[in-house]
């Protein structure tokens, strides 16, 4: 009886494809990432505009919308009256570019932040691993690299939200018929918030953001 000296065939190993494929460098993630939210800021602006206003009391609804019937904040149909009633005053007093006031500081953040949250998330994993003897797999890994994350993102963009809060609040007062607003812009913003409040009041609103 002939031996067969033909080396049966198998699959190649898993992982022979694994290490063929291309392995993808950490600023394509983080490239993808930034661009991801400049989109997301651009398109979502004039919801972020709306829900700001309505969030604040500067514009909050007159007495006069009692004549509507929808003064009662029983009414099913308040929120949506109250909607698209901030979107008429915007477009009346401010044109539609209203709707996109504060987009400078939004898109102004989005690429640091993304940036310091990969790299605090990424370090803080690598750091945790290293330093106080976790596996790589554990799930407190992940929790302790995504608080610090979090933390750091916070603390480093604060400003460029409170600017842009700032802005969208903005309200335009009519000063013997004409238009006027307390702000000119993002660099005037800054300027007097710091020389009225110091630099911590760049800062207000952070231990909620914590």
């Amino acid at each position: 009886m002939e031996l067969s000296t033909q080396e049966p065939t198998h699959p190649p190993h898993p992982a022979v494809n694994e290490a063929k494929r291309p392995q993808v460098q950490p600023w394509v993630h983080l490239l993808a990432g930034a661009a991801g939210g400049m989109v997301t800021a651009i398109i979502t602006s004039p919801l972020d505009v709306l829900r700001t206003r309505l969030q604040s009391d500067l514009y909050a609804s007159p007495a006069h919308d009692s004549k509507s019937g929808l003064s009662s904040f029983k009414s099913p149909f308040r929120h949506v009256y109250d909607t698209f009633r901030t979107i008429g005053t915007i477009r009346g007093r401010e044109g539609w570019h209203g709707l996109f006031r504060g987009l400078g500081p939004s898109l102004a953040g989005v690429v640091p932040a993304t940036a310091v949250k990969f790299y605090v998330y990424g370090n803080c994993k690598q750091l945790s691993v290293q330093y106080l003897g976790f596996r790589s797999d554990e799930p407190i890994v992940h929790a302790l690299g995504a608080v610090a994350a979090g933390l750091a993102t916070a603390t480093v963009t604060n400003p460029i939200w409170f600017v842009k809060t700032r802005l969208q609040l903005d309200m335009s007062q009519s000063h013997h018929g004409a238009l006027m607003r307390q702000y000119s812009g993002s660099l005037d913003c800054i300027r007097q918030v710091v020389r009225s409040e110091g630099i911590r009041g760049l800062y207000r609103g952070l231990t909620a953001s914590y």
